[in-house]
């Protein structure tokens, strides 16, 4: 199949006609859809063959059409100024099919990487997610993305047939579930993306709650909640457990986490996943609202007196509370479910909120942080901390000092904690903080929190934002504050799979 290709326009004369710099004569025009003359003889192309950038005002600020086989597959969205609302651009049909999203479905993935869909992939609740058939992941597809920014106007451009210049996203897999660990064999754990209750998967701070206090008949038990307190380091490790460090095998991805906001943003036409969740599609046909504030919208207080136990340890206090299949009912599709009220002793301590679902990806944010490895941060002075990412798996480390074969330079991470106003975006759509002094309701309606400090040396890096946090939470929300040794009650991370 030949590549789609960019054409740039030379002049534009008439409305919805347009005369292009590769004609062999300068008297061949192409025009619209809608016309069923072609002007001033036979076009070097047929006029069925086009597609047209809608709405057609911007083709005079972007300049480009799209030509060849593949052309009807490309949409996507642009933006510009403060309002993190997105126009969408490109194949409009393709906006109601979503053909890249549509295929991200939810399935069981054994060990060696054999990956087999769910039956039904609107309710997975009568599926094997206990983890004896493999881990509960989504498929992310491989897909053909190109970001530009033209005259101010941001662009983000998405098809599932390959297109000259776009840059391929990878067939991914992201854990369903916040992350689990499998104890079951103690000097091997492995880290799971199941719905299990036995002891062997308990989760909370390091999975230890049977030593330091009994909650196991308790409403604060870890029983089926998701494993935290773990380095960076010892996720990536317990990820290639589960097939003798197989570098397959990962913590959650920044490659992952960057395709996942994208496919959101291009889906429902809009930089602000906490966005208010509607069901209902617009009157064209397409996906509205956004996930939710998801369970982030909970009083500390309230998350730390229903965990409280006593001690200094103020950061072991905040316990996940979601277990892991809380919404699956739902399937691969997206909705924002209803959180119960959480009651002990007689006192009810979080109530009101509700557990997002993206395509079967629960808890996208907002409940705990999530360590994300294939990037890096390094503190040089405090006008110097640059983000270094990488793409190759079996190079991924904790501390990254300078771009080489494997970490590329993203750009200087935001020394500020504010709303962000600018990612680095570029080329591969970078999801990083640039600039600050957003709101919880401009430009991409996310925090993000570092140490302001000078402190040098390497940092990791967690999105997603947990509970109690409110309006900084989203899929842009990132921290850059942690070195590779911190872990923290209320950090953890997923389970990736990239083939």
């Amino acid at each position: 199949m030949a590549l789609t290709s960019f054409h740039h326009i030379e002049t534009l004369t008439v409305f919805n006609k347009s005369k292009f710099a590769f004609d062999s004569l300068n008297t061949k025009y192409f025009v619209g859809r809608n016309y069923l003359t072609i002007l001033n003889g036979e076009p070097d192309f047929k006029y069925e063959d086009i597609v047209f950038i809608k709405p057609l005002a911007l083709i005079y600020t972007h300049g480009r059409f799209y030509t060849d086989n593949s052309a009807n597959s490309v949409y996507g969205v642009s933006w510009s100024g403060s309002s993190p609302d997105c126009t969408r651009i490109g194949n409009m049909d393709c906006h109601k099919s979503l053909p890249v999203q549509s295929q991200m479905v939810g399935g069981l993935m054994t060990d060696d990487g054999t990956f087999t869909p769910f039956s039904n992939q609107d309710d997975w609740t009568n599926e094997t997610r206990d983890g004896s058939k493999g881990q509960v992941m989504v498929k992310i597809p491989e897909h053909y993305v190109k970001f530009e920014v033209v005259n101010g106007v941001y662009f983000v451009y998405m098809s599932a047939l390959p297109v000259e210049d776009f840059k391929t996203v990878p067939e991914m897999y992201v854990s369903a579930y916040e992350a689990a660990l499998d104890q079951t064999d103690p000097t091997t754990p492995k880290l799971a993306s199941v719905v299990n209750t036995s002891a062997e998967f308990r989760g909370g701070h390091k999975g230890t709650q049977t030593t330091t206090k009994n909650w196991d008949s308790d409403p604060r038990s870890q029983l089926g909640k998701p494993i935290t307190g773990l380095t960076l380091e010892d996720f990536r490790t317990y990820a290639r457990n589960r097939n003798n460090g197989d570098t397959r095998w990962n913590a959650m991805m920044y490659e992952a986490q960057r395709a996942l906001y994208w496919l959101f943003v291009v889906e429902y036409a809009t930089l602000n996943s906490q966005a208010v969740y509607n069901a209902q599609l617009t009157t064209d046909g397409y996906h509205q609202g956004g996930l939710s504030a998801g369970i982030s919208n909970i009083s500390l207080n309230n998350w730390i007196n229903f965990f409280a136990y006593g001690g200094n340890d103020s950061s072991r206090w905040y316990y996940p509370f979601v277990s892991c299949g809380f919404s699956d009912e739902y399937g691969n599709q997206t909705v924002a479910k209803l959180f119960p009220p959480l009651v002990r002793a007689n006192r009810t301590y979080l109530s009101g909120d509700y557990v997002p679902r993206y395509r079967g990806i629960e808890n996208p944010f907002g409940h705990i942080w999530q360590w994300t490895d294939g990037i890096s941060c390094y503190y040089q002075n405090a006008s110097n901390r640059p983000l270094f990412a990488c793409t190759n798996p079996a190079a991924f480390r904790d501390s990254v000092t300078a771009a080489d074969d494997d970490y590329y330079l993203i750009g200087n991470d935001l020394n500020a904690q504010q709303y962000v106003k600018e990612i680095h975006f570029g080329e591969n759509g970078e999801i990083t903080a640039k600039t600050g002094n957003g709101t919880n309701s401009t430009y991409y309606c996310d925090y993000h929190w570092t140490n302001v400090n000078t402190w040098n040396g390497a940092r990791v890096v967690a999105f997603g934002g947990r509970a109690g946090s409110g309006a900084y939470c989203g899929f842009v929300y990132s921290d850059t504050f942690d070195v590779p040794s911190h872990t923290l009650a209320y950090v953890g991370s997923r389970l990736c799979f990239k083939p």
